[in-house]
């Protein structure tokens, strides 16, 4: 994974996604220094250690890998409508839409949690009391960018001010890390839900970090 852009404490985050513990725990750097979770300074490329008195587990839990766009249904024409008039651009990456002009051309409405997995979404309790096509669970995004974001290669975390991490020199390579969500979206009604990003973010910790 990529370490651009990720302080202390969100390793310390990540860490809890994907390992249960008995004990407290501290993570330790390849040259043997303590890394203390109240640390927000950035964190380097290289090896860490959990270092516990008592028992850690791996989580075993399954990641939903993303399929095709579309091949899980096509997004409501209302969904679609409601995500471009509220986002209006790339909320990831701040690239400019021609959607006053009513041109979308290259700009794509993704799901947080995925079409295709309907059927969890309901099963699973998912969508707190949403359905799986309403504008709290999308952004609008460039295309390419949706295309990583639904690769898991980049997600939002939100205990540190809706911060991108990136996973992937793919996602590095777009200049995606450690910027965050616009600050409007926070007091938007209709924004992404906190509890759906949160489940996104686990997914691509899961695949990039656990599977490290």
């Amino acid at each position: 994974m990529s370490y651009e852009g990720i302080t202390v404490q969100d390793l310390y985050t990540m860490v809890r996604l994907f390992c249960t513990f008995t004990h407290p725990f501290f993570l330790r750097g390849q040259a043997g220094q303590e890394l203390l979770d109240e640390h927000s300074r950035l964190v380097v490329a290289g090896s860490y250690f959990i270092i516990i008195e008592g028992s850690c587990d791996v989580v075993t839990e399954p990641i939903l890998v993303n399929t095709p766009p579309f091949q899980g249904g096509i997004p409501s024409l209302r969904f679609r409508e409601s995500v471009r008039g509220r986002d209006g651009d790339c909320i990831i990456s701040g690239i400019r839409s021609r959607g006053l002009a009513g041109n979308w051309g290259g700009f794509e409405v993704a799901h947080i949690f995925p079409l295709a997995y309907a059927g969890h979404w309901n099963a699973g309790n998912f969508g707190w009391g949403i359905e799986i096509n309403h504008p709290q669970n999308g952004m609008l995004m460039d295309s390419s960018i949706h295309r990583l974001f639904d690769n898991y290669e980049f997600s939002i975390l939100t205990s540190d001010h809706n911060k991108i991490i990136c996973f992937t020199p793919g996602a590095l390579d777009r200049g995606l890390a450690g910027r965050s969500l616009p600050l409007h979206l926070a007091y938007d009604p209709t924004g992404p839900t906190t509890e759906h990003l949160n489940w996104h973010f686990r997914q691509a910790v899961l695949l990039n970090v656990r599977n490290d």
